[in-house]
């Protein structure tokens, strides 16, 4: 019995990446837009703050990493949710000075649920989808510096955005995908004396699999 499975296992494995692809993902089927289920990815790009203080003093843009995951319930329809991380550093005040936010270089998740519509076009050797999102979540803040509460202090903020951007499918079966995407965010903020709407544009695109 122990040899029948040993040889079923390397047989396996001896299989071309082909045919192993087949067995592995040809039983779920195409996953072009309608009929697909769900798509995860790694996203990357550019988190640029718009806002300044009252003092001129802000967050400096950053690079971005992060997930994705859709859940596609409708052709044109689904839910997706997004976790972003970023590091900054911050900006003088607008004399040169310190500003409020100096030294507090914080690192943010921005963690974020939205509702997506999307247009399939044309099916083929690549599927192209423009679309539109609207979303909310929050911010997670870990401040490098902060007097009240220490180093480690964290602080959430409510987030909601709107989106739009274009993905593209490639393969017989559509099971890779690419994503570009704008998205305009806004966070509540009110601490260090500051009571705004904190803004923030994000350029990202993201390496995406289809099921």
């Amino acid at each position: 019995m122990k040899r029948v499975l040993l040889v079923t296992f390397l047989s396996f494995f001896a299989l071309p990446a082909n045919d192993l692809s087949a067995q592995l993902l040809g039983s779920l089927g195409d996953a072009e837009p309608g009929d697909d289920v769900v798509s995860v990815g790694v996203i990357f790009g550019q988190m640029n703050p718009t806002t300044r203080f009252r003092d001129g003093g802000g967050f400096d843009a950053t690079t971005l990493l992060g997930g994705t995951a859709n859940f596609w319930f409708h052709r044109h329809m689904g839910v997706q949710v997004n976790a972003l991380s970023t590091e900054h550093g911050t900006l003088s005040a607008s004399d040169g000075r310190a500003s409020i936010v100096s030294e507090r270089d914080p690192r943010i998740w921005t963690i974020q649920g939205d509702f997506v519509v999307r247009v399939p076009l044309a099916a083929g050797a690549m599927a192209v989808s423009p679309y539109g999102a609207v979303g909310a979540g929050w911010k997670s803040y870990k401040w490098a510096f902060d007097p009240q509460g220490g180093p480690g202090a964290r602080g959430f903020d409510g987030a909601w955005s709107f989106a739009g951007g274009v993905e593209a499918r490639f393969g017989a079966e559509s099971r890779i995908g690419l994503r570009g995407e704008f998205r305009e965010l806004r966070t509540n903020f009110s601490r260090f004396g500051e009571d705004l709407t904190h803004k923030d544009r994000v350029l990202t695109g993201a390496l995406l699999i289809n099921f």
